[in-house]
């Protein structure tokens, strides 16, 4: 290494030439002197990939130069450095020398495990010594040292190739502190040298006044004189041009000076005539334009009068508001702000919990907010807000926060929308200036890249709990200002960033676990349908179904009615504007009153047609609230199925396939013209609809359970569940304190007697442990009794069905399963404890070409003969079968 730095340090400037000395030294001048070092192209990499080859096999030396221009090649270099020069497979005497200039693109790994060496020119003066000395005649060594005086020759000489590489550097800064630019060029050199060389050889003693003089002051004193000779030749004569020239110019000046005196006198007294005619003029024009203006303000100010004179009530009442609002504003904001950063991802329950909370220490820390505060208030805008429910958001005000989080996050949105509604009206809202993109698209990079330039939007659609490291300059805006432009790097690209770019990502996961550096990058907001979103849905598809004219003139008069609001919202805020801006006295302004008095005419036309709409809306809720009863029953169903998910992770059943059961249930149902009857027909038709499907992809086991979800699902939603009950029936009790003694040991064991004694507690049962003690062989006859679930002891003749269960559940848990078939059947309906037959038929009646039919299987079962026979009855053509078993992860490809 020491001799390669020394050889580098005498070949600075051609590196090549460096380590081809080198190899003469290595002996491996045959191998370098041979071939010439490669420069990288795209055209020659499979010629380098092959010599590469070689020489790691035979021990040569190979050289890469120019790497910075094949950047597209530098993978494949850090691959063959990882993956291919490894000391099993590579010859002890192989070497790699690769050059480059600083480039981004060059592989880091190559640059951490390589040895790096800084190779460049020499600069200025000793370049210029440098060529002096290799130049003629210093190159020759007969005149380097013909001397008398060597020693003083070469120390002279250098000195003077010094001055002369002094005199060449400073040209560089042109004549800043110089009259005029020496030249001292090599001819100048060459004299100097020469005539250093006479004086050296002919004068025993060094004359230095006469070598100064030689060689600085005469050839800079003769250069001087013969530039002043030059050029006095030419400036002489006119200088002795201009004299005389000036002399008669002053002459002509003076008489010009008389003749404009005599002229400004006249002038002077013209311009005073013509001044006090246009002063006379002026007056007269300015009392003619008086009167005109007093006539037109006089009509400018009836039409504000007439115009604007209803509004002075609801705008005093707009600034009483607007007063109040500004001294709450900042328990609102702050409260808003809190919502926007940490209860995205929470559910409504928790959220209203949490904003009351705040509330309640915000109402103690004597902060001033709105008792009844609403972030739809504080921060939603009604125009923007219709034309989100317009294009698909749940008008429910949990969704409708959600949507003013998404927008005033200062993070990227991540929204958990296991049902895929936020995906669908992001899709109407940003239609036309949205890509949607997933993770694992090879075109992702090139999709944001293009999105950032121009400022249109990107959909991340169904992530999982990862999100790839190459995106986190997006996601943390990591963009920065370079000459009023600004940039964001993205994948080792510098691009330009549009302020207008916006990112939303979705995930399908109904309860995702996201780490802390994800948490702070993005903003999390739980879209999960709720309930009320789910049940104005759901009534909005069973109106169109069954009062299809109905919904038709709801759906346009929301639509008009967002229109009238919106261009009612724009005509006030230009009438504010308006009066705002107008300088002065406004009745002088013709413009703005035309304005006013237009935008006034508008806006009571509005304000009428709004009232007539506003009319007509309320008559059509009016009637469409009667089918609430179907709405509200259907949306319990859904979250019923979707309780599944808890029991088995294949148990998933997406809000699609719940609406398009639910339309073929509204079609497929008994029709009448009795409405109290058809909604019961409605809601038992979809129940049961809803029932068989789902039973078919239940193993067993599960149907049962599904059956007392639904059944108890219903009876919550009606209120004819005691909450407590039901509550204890699922989680029993956890105190295990008797704090009294067991009545009968023999046939009561200890643990039933304490869950006795722990649910007397519930004021239903209260007398639940006196009965017990009182009437203890009725009870024993009870716990003895083969069919316990059908006895009806006497304490239980005026009890609901949930404390019969309780008891059940207490006394005889071996009969609980006998239990709840009988509960479901007597709530519910007979039918929904059988479970109904399977048809291969009926499942392919309700799928279609875009529906996969999953066969969900237990050990030994086996659907493929089933599959096969039915197969042949619907004469269809044999099915590919392909197995994805072990060794036959291939077969896909066919």
């Amino acid at each position: 290494m020491k001799q390669l730095q020394m050889f580098l340090n005498d070949y600075t400037t051609i590196p090549f030439d460096a380590l081809i000395y080198l190899t003469v030294d290595y002996k491996y001048t045959s191998q370098m002197r041979q071939k010439n070092p490669f420069t990288l192209t795209i055209s020659r990499t499979t010629q380098i990939i092959e010599d590469f080859m070689l020489c790691i096999k035979k021990g040569l030396w190979i050289v890469l130069q120019n790497c910075h221009v094949a950047k597209s090649w530098m993978k494949e270099l850090e691959r063959i450095c990882a993956e291919v020069i490894v000391p099993a497979n590579t010859h002890q005497e192989f070497r790699l020398w690769l050059t480059s200039y600083p480039s981004t693109t060059f592989p880091v790994s190559v640059l951490e495990n390589g040895i790096k060496m800084i190779i460049e020119p020499p600069k200025g003066i000793k370049n210029n010594l440098f060529r002096s000395y290799t130049n003629d005649p210093i190159n020759s060594d007969d005149f380097y040292n013909d001397s008398k005086n060597v020693a003083a020759w070469h120390k002279l000489l250098f000195s003077l190739c010094l001055f002369h590489a002094v005199v060449q550097e400073r040209k560089q800064y042109g004549p800043l502190g110089w009259n005029i630019p020496y030249e001292f060029n090599l001819s100048d050199l060459n004299i100097s040298m020469k005539q250093l060389q006479m004086f050296l050889n002919d004068y025993t003693t060094i004359p230095f006044d006469a070598l100064i003089y030689l060689t600085a002051s005469i050839p800079f004193q003769v250069l001087a004189m013969e530039v002043y000779d030059r050029v006095i030749k030419i400036v002489g004569p006119k200088k002795a041009k201009l004299a005389e020239a000036e002399a008669d110019y002053a002459v002509q000046m003076e008489k010009l000076n008389s003749k404009r005196a005599q002229l400004a006198t006249v002038l002077g007294k013209l311009q005073a005539l013509r001044d006090e005619l246009a002063q006379k003029s002026k007056d007269k024009k300015e009392l003619e334009d008086q009167i005109e203006l007093c006539k037109q303000k006089l009509e400018r100010a009836e039409k504000l009068i007439g115009g604007l004179g209803g509004e002075k009530t609801r705008w005093s009442e707009a600034s009483a508001n607007l007063s109040k609002a500004l001294v709450n504003c900042i328990g609102d904001i702050l409260i808003c702000a809190g919502i926007i950063t940490y209860l995205g991802a929470f559910t409504v329950d928790f959220r209203n919990d949490l904003i009351e909370q705040w509330k309640s220490l915000s109402s103690q820390e004597q902060m001033p907010f709105t008792l009844s505060f609403s972030m739809i208030t504080t921060l939603g805008d009604a125009v923007k807000i219709r034309s989100w429910n317009i294009n698909g958001l749940p008008v429910d005000n949990f969704s409708i926060e959600n949507g003013i989080i998404l927008f005033n996050s200062n993070k990227w949105p991540l929204l958990i929308d296991p049902q895929g509604q936020a995906n669908k009206w992001l899709k109407n809202v940003e239609k036309g200036n949205l890509s949607v993109v997933k993770l694992t698209d090879a075109t992702l990079l090139r999709t944001l890249e293009r999105a950032i330039r121009t400022g249109t939007a990107v959909l991340l659609e169904n992530i999982q709990e990862t999100i790839d490291s190459s995106l986190e300059p997006v996601l943390l805006k990591s963009y920065y200002k370079i000459q009023n432009q600004l940039i964001m790097t993205l994948n080792n690209k510098e691009i330009e960033y549009n302020i207008k770019f916006r990112l939303y990502i979705t995930t399908r996961l109904k309860n995702p676990h996201y780490i802390p550096e994800i948490l702070t990058k993005i903003t999390l907001i739980n879209f999960m349908i709720t309930p009320q979103g789910l049940q104005n849905q759901l009534l909005g598809i069973v109106v169109a179904k069954e009062k299809p004219d109905l919904e038709t003139k709801k759906n346009e008069l929301i639509i008009e009615s967002a229109n009238n609001k919106k261009i009612l919202k724009e005509t006030e805020d230009k009438i504010l504007e308006v009066l705002s801006s107008s300088q002065g006295n406004i009745l002088e302004d013709e413009s703005a009153v035309q304005i006013l008095t237009s935008s006034k005419v508008l806006s009571a036309e509005i304000t009428a047609k709004q009232e007539i709409s506003s009319r007509t809306e309320k008559e059509i809720d009016d009637a469409r609230m009667m089918y609430i009863p179907v709405s509200k029953h259907s949306s319990v169903l859904f979250f019923c199925c979707a309780e599944l998910s808890n029991i088995d992770p294949m148990y998933q059943y997406s809000l699609n396939w719940f609406i398009n059961l639910y339309v073929q249930s509204i079609e497929g149902s008994e029709k009448t013209d009795q409405l109290d009857k058809r909604l019961k027909i409605l809601m038992n038709h979809f129940t049961y609809s809803i029932y068989k499907n789902i039973c078919r992809s239940l193993f067993e086991d599960h149907k049962l359970v599904f059956s007392f979800v639904l059944c108890t699902g219903i009876q919550r939603s009606n209120e004819t569940l005691d909450e407590t009950l039901f509550k204890y029936f699922l989680t029993g009790s956890i105190d295990l304190t008797m704090d009294s003694p067991n009545p009968s040991p023999s046939w009561l064991s200890n643990k039933t007697w304490t869950d006795i004694i722990q649910i007397s507690k519930l004021p239903q049962l209260g007398d639940l442990k006196a009965s017990v003690k009182t009437k203890n062989s009725e009870w024993k006859s009870y716990y003895d009794s083969k069919t316990p679930e059908k006895e009806r002891v006497s304490y239980v003749q005026d009890k609901s069905d949930i404390c019969v269960l309780n008891i059940l559940k207490i006394i005889r848990p071996d009969k609980v399963i006998q239990g709840i078939q009988i509960y479901v059947s007597k709530n519910l309906g007979e039918q929904y404890i059988v479970s109904p037959p399977f048809s291969l038929k009926q499942s392919y009646d309700d799928s279609n070409c875009c529906t996969p039919l999953i066969f969900i299987l237990s050990a030994g079962s086996d659907p493929m003969d089933l599959l096969l026979k039915f197969n042949s009855d619907m004469n269809a053509a044999k099915p590919l079968t392909v197995s994805l078993g072990q060794g036959k992860v291939g077969l896909h490809n066919s």
